[in-house]
């Protein structure tokens, strides 16, 4: 008998089709590898009993991916007529496979090499250091005296391989020593199911091989276990991604704990109980998640896993672009992207190529990483650019003619909201009219000059009126959106009041009425509209209007689907609202591996100047 196992893989990643061949090697059974795109597909070929036996261990040493779309297993015919060779790129740093995991919790030993999913760090020997008390390579111990110690209340800082962390239990005590940003890491998935209630996408996407972070709102059941928790609060949620966490994780769960706080800490930070080895701490960022409406999970932000990538590039051509935090080089035939050295850090949002004059801004380079992905240079798309620090874009690419910007979000503000509620009174009697109700009802807002970092536009428009509604104390707009879009994450509602995101024409170029949007929201204020369910309009209402412009431009032109991304879309309620709207109407392309913002810019320009 032949059996074909398929696999929808969307990962440059290497890891799926490495963890094939080394189950192959472990078996008696004739078999090949064949790649098509994303299609992954492993041939054997045996008897039924040794072929049951083989997919049975398969279905263990197989980790559910959040890059793993499909699978499927049917009988055939043939075997393939030439067989994929898996090719050699860079490594990347992995979580480990649950083989690695496995013989590390019987070993004790979280130093493991696997060639398969590419977990590696160097044999070393732990040193356990409890006040004066020191112990010395002998790993059981060391992980039971850790546990015991985190269980009864201590805080402990343990070097992982993914950067220094301090651990604790979650009681109300450590709570409040935390403050300043945590994660929650669970020493199992039932237990963080147990006080959060997940959803089916949510319990794939944390028990994913990745081990992504999650955030999660909490409700009932968590706030019996933990009152002190407000009610409006929403958490980091993970599983521990690396050998050390899931040590330490697995004997604190036989004493008889469920929840740890997890926090970065610096390497020069001391506490009385520390766990050390000799070798290197690398500074990976975990993976975080955003599960969509209909189940799947769009990365949002992090680097772990994912750099170097290596996609198929472009033949006499070398060219090298640069985002914010990373790199991207077309070379051999490749175009890789990685992490860029902090002393070679260049924040920009326009991307110069080469030699000449070629350039694109931000917008174009997100847009292009998805029509590259993707493989839709053949289609007529609309791409949805929508981010926190560079410029916001709505654009249409065509094999025709190009890449064309539909309509762009830049706008100015005044340098005082005094300026700006001047600029507002001298429209007509009924803004006047709003003005003078609202400065007598908040005589106090704020009075000073406003602060404008890099910022996106939408953002800085959010930015302002969280300003103007007294979220923010000062005039720093950036963190005055950030305050706006966490008042929005605590709405419980379903519904918030409709702010106005109007188009109007200015030299004869479509431009939003930004004193509109910021006009509704003032009258909601007025109205006695909560924050919380102010920030939602606000948010819910622009996604309304982002997916109404589709519409509008599809009188002009025929689309075959629409691209999004940008770091605007991090947040869970707008990127569900924007894309269960949108998806009614539009075929729908995101990133399949890049995160949504900045990873991708670089490796979309190197698209966007190839397909001149």
């Amino acid at each position: 008998m032949i059996l074909r196992f398929s696999f929808e893989y969307v990962s440059t990643s290497l890891v799926l089709e490495k963890l094939l061949q080394k189950e192959l090697k472990k078996s008696s059974l004739e078999g090949e590898l064949e790649k098509n795109g994303d299609l992954i597909s492993l041939y054997v070929k045996g008897d039924d009993e040794e072929i049951e036996r083989f997919a049975n261990d398969l279905s263990v040493s197989i980790p559910v991916s959040l890059y793993l779309k499909d699978t499927k297993v049917e009988v055939t015919e043939m075997m393939p007529v030439s067989s994929y060779k898996i090719p050699s790129y860079p490594k990347r740093e992995t979580p480990p496979c649950p083989n690695c995991t496995k013989n590390a919790l019987e070993s004790y030993d979280p130093f493991v090499e696997c060639e398969a999913c590419g977990y590696g760090v160097k044999e070393s020997r732990l040193v356990f250091k409890n006040f004066a008390k020191v112990i010395v390579n002998e790993n059981e111990t060391i992980f039971k005296s850790i546990a015991k110690a985190i269980v009864n209340g201590a805080i402990v800082k343990a070097k992982t391989f993914s950067g220094y962390k301090s651990l604790s239990i979650l009681n109300e005590k450590n709570y409040k020593t935390a403050q300043g940003g945590f994660d929650i890491l669970g020493v199992d998935l039932e237990s963080i199911n147990e006080a959060f209630s997940l959803s089916k996408g949510e319990i794939l996407a944390l028990g994913s091989f990745e081990k992504p972070v999650m955030e999660l709102p909490v409700g009932f059941e968590f706030l019996k276990k933990f009152p002190f928790f407000d009610k409006s609060d929403r958490v980091r949620v993970r599983l521990s991604d690396d050998l050390i966490l899931e040590l330490i994780s697995s004997e604190v769960k036989k004493a008889g704990g469920k929840y740890l706080l997890l926090r970065d800490i610096a390497i020069e930070e001391k506490y009385q109980i520390e766990l050390d080895f000799e070798g290197e701490a690398k500074s990976c960022s975990p993976l975080e998640v955003v599960v969509l409406s209909d189940g799947s999970a769009v990365v949002t932000k992090g680097d772990r896993g994912l750099i170097p990538k290596v996609n198929p590039g472009f033949q006499n051509m070398s060219v090298k672009a640069l985002s914010n935090s990373f790199v991207a080089v077309n070379q051999d035939n490749k175009i890789v992207t990685y992490k860029k050295d902090d002393d070679n850090f260049a924040a920009k949002n326009c991307f110069a190529l080469g030699e000449g004059k070629l350039s694109y801004e931000a917008a174009h380079g997100a847009f292009y990483s998805v029509i590259a992905e993707n493989r839709l240079f053949d289609k007529v798309i609309a791409g949805v650019y929508f981010s926190k620090i560079n410029s916001d874009r709505i654009m249409i690419n065509s094999p025709r003619f190009g890449l064309v910007d539909y309509i762009k979000f830049d706008y100015d503000f005044p340098s005082t909201v005094d300026e700006l509620f001047e600029k507002m009174a001298s429209e007509n009697k009924t803004s006047a009219k709003l003005i003078s109700n609202f400065t007598a009802k908040f005589p106090d807002h704020y009075k000073g000059k406003l602060q404008f970092d890099k910022i996106g536009d939408m953002y800085k428009l959010w930015g302002v009126i969280a300003v103007i509604l007294g979220m923010q104390e000062d005039g720093n707009v950036q963190e005055a959106a950030k305050k706006l879009v966490e008042y929005s994450l605590s709405f419980k509602g379903k519904k918030g009041p409709r702010i106005d995101y109007k188009l109007k024409r200015y030299d004869q170029k479509p431009k939003l009425d930004t004193l509109k949007v910021i006009k509704t929201s003032m009258s909601f204020a007025l109205a006695g509209i909560d924050r919380p369910t102010l920030s939602f309009g606000v948010m819910e209402s622009f996604a309304e209007f982002a997916s109404n412009m589709l519409d509008d431009i599809t009188k002009d032109y025929d689309i075959d689907g629409v691209a999004f991304n940008g770091s605007l879309f991090e947040s869970s309620n707008l990127i569900n609202k924007f894309y269960t709207i949108t998806k009614k109407n539009y075929d729908i392309y995101l990133n399949k591996e890049f995160t949504l913002d900045d990873m991708n810019l670089g490796y979309g320009i190197i698209n966007a100047a190839c397909a001149k």
